[in-house]
């Protein structure tokens, strides 16, 4: 036992996984090595494993708060707040002292988007103890959700007083230098945190997107590749370095999508249609209702990817039934709040459109998530299958530099089309093309990003 702790403290968390496992087999009831196999599994991401391991060593041993803890981080990676929350407060309820639980009530209310008590509760927490250098960076984190930056600067910066090596300290203060375009800076610290803790996955993920933006592709590429051997499996990881590698995917992966859009929710509206000038829900329904003008009817929506319901905003006067789905549980909540959609689904659209009964549906669009699915048979297929005769399919996407003849995935982790892509499948899947538009989409950078409209009509 004791040499898997050390290893796993170590960082060699797959050696110390090994001997965990070991020790289980012969001793069942071990509660600490159920415990820290529970641990390693939720550090390469194997929630489920986690919660099952962390559970059995509760069983075993209900008194340990850390236990409870870390059941409470399982479930919070597991989007469960509410199951958290309750874990957090077994914790303290055997350990009032607990710091790092009082900081992990403090990040769940920030994941709840319940962003003023979180930063009170976190504020508390500093004030508390001092010397507790976990206080710092959560509430620097949540200063940051709050657009307080320069205050959250401030933070990290009185806890690196008193902890200068602090690696969790360092990373977030390269979070907040990238935020307010100081990456020379950001990266500098991340590799400072990264010569304390060289077995951390998370600071080679960070560092490579501060190379990344840097221009630095080969040091962002190696960062991925160093990442992805504490855990092989993640498909961000993966994803990102074939985006850098020029490889071409069929589609980003579920929970790339999922986590990038939970993280991007509070602010979406905001920093995309006030910053990035995007009107493409705009652009797109113009373009559906002057097709419709002169018959005019209220049609049953389908909205793949609908995000905060930008789209369903912009057809809410010609909409009879409008359903969304969308992977984002977070976007999802957002949607909700403007009252537009009689279904809100979180879940895979492919998947989702499986169910859907031919007939059901009068319109299928997609706001610019196609930026996330390269190989548009799939979707289709699955839109001529469900779609009556004369139904319309309505979508934007990324235009593709020159020589991409049907799909290639861009160094932004983004699918980027072809002009003679949609033609093809139109043509295969029974579509006439209704309406086409070049148009920016939005802006990236002091770059306009262009793409394509497409309003396709479903042959009689």
């Amino acid at each position: 036992m004791e040499q898997a702790v050390r290893l796993h403290q170590q960082g060699r968390i797959l050696k110390a996984e090994v001997i965990y496992q070991q020790i289980i087999q012969a001793q069942p009831n071990h509660a600490d090595a159920q415990h820290l196999l529970g641990v390693i599994y939720h550090q390469t991401g194997k929630q489920d494993l986690a919660h099952t391991h962390i559970s059995r060593a509760i069983s075993l041993n209900p008194k340990a708060a850390l236990f409870h803890n870390n059941l409470g981080e399982v479930c919070r990676a597991l989007n469960r707040p509410e199951d958290a929350q309750a874990s957090y407060a077994r914790a303290l309820a055997l350990q009032p002292e607990l710091q790092e639980a009082q900081r992990n009530v403090g990040l769940t209310l920030l994941e709840q988007n319940k962003l003023d008590e979180a930063a009170a509760h976190l504020r508390q927490v500093v004030a508390s103890n001092e010397n507790y250098t976990g206080g710092y960076w959560a509430l620097g984190a949540a200063l940051v959700r709050q657009h307080k930056e320069i205050e959250a600067l401030e933070i990290c910066n009185r806890g690196l007083e008193k902890s200068p090596s602090d690696a969790p300290l360092l990373c977030a203060k390269g979070l907040i230098l990238k935020a307010i375009g100081q990456p020379e800076q950001a990266a500098q610290h991340y590799r400072q945190a990264l010569e304390l803790q060289p077995q951390d996955p998370d600071l080679y993920h960070g560092l490579s997107g501060v190379l990344k933006q840097l221009g630095d592709v080969d040091g962002a590429i190696q960062c991925l590749k160093n990442e992805l051997k504490f855990r092989p499996n993640n498909a961000t990881a993966q994803h990102l370095l074939a985006s850098l590698q020029n490889i071409t995917t069929d589609r980003a992966p579920a929970s790339y999508v999922s986590e990038l859009f939970d993280r991007y929710a509070d602010n979406f509206d905001q920093h995309l249609v006030g910053k990035l000038q995007y009107h493409t829900p705009d652009l797109l329904a113009n373009m559906l209702q002057e097709a419709i003008e002169s018959n005019p009817v209220r049609l049953n929506m389908l909205d793949l990817g609908c995000g905060t319901g930008l789209f369903g905003e912009a057809v809410k006067d010609i909409k009879k039934e409008l359903v969304g789905i969308d992977l984002s549980h977070k976007m999802i909540q957002k949607a909700e709040t403007r009252g537009l959609y009689d279904r809100l689904i979180v879940g895979d659209l492919l998947e989702y459109m499986a169910t859907v009964a031919p007939g059901q549906i009068e319109l299928v669009a997609a706001t610019d998530v196609f930026n996330y699915v390269g190989n548009l048979q799939p979707v289709f297929e699955h839109v001529a299958r469900i779609l009556p005769h004369s139904g319309w399919f309505l979508f934007s996407l990324e235009a593709a530099r020159a020589g991409v003849d049907n799909f290639a995935l861009d160094k932004t982790g983004r699918y980027q089309h072809g002009r003679e892509y949609v033609p093809r499948l139109s043509q295969q899947y029974g579509f006439e093309e209704s309406g086409f538009a070049q148009s920016t989409l939005r802006m990236d950078g002091n770059k306009p990003v262009m793409g394509y409209l497409y309003l396709l009509k479903k042959r009689g």
